[in-house]
């Protein structure tokens, strides 16, 4: 989704991007890259939150 905004959206207009992607919800969501993979792991950060409590 990020890359839909990104791509409607060009770099010359940030803060445009940065008021869709709050608006659809994509400001509060974390990425990280698997070292020695290429793959990366997602989650909103309501979801993070909620595992991190039941350790």
């Amino acid at each position: 989704m990020r890359a839909a905004v990104r791509t409607e959206y060009p770099s010359d207009d940030e803060q445009a991007r940065r008021n869709i992607t709050r608006a659809a919800g994509l400001d509060d969501f974390l990425t990280y890259r698997i070292p020695g993979t290429e793959l990366y792991l997602g989650m909103s950060r309501r979801l993070f939150a909620a595992c991190d409590q039941r350790r």
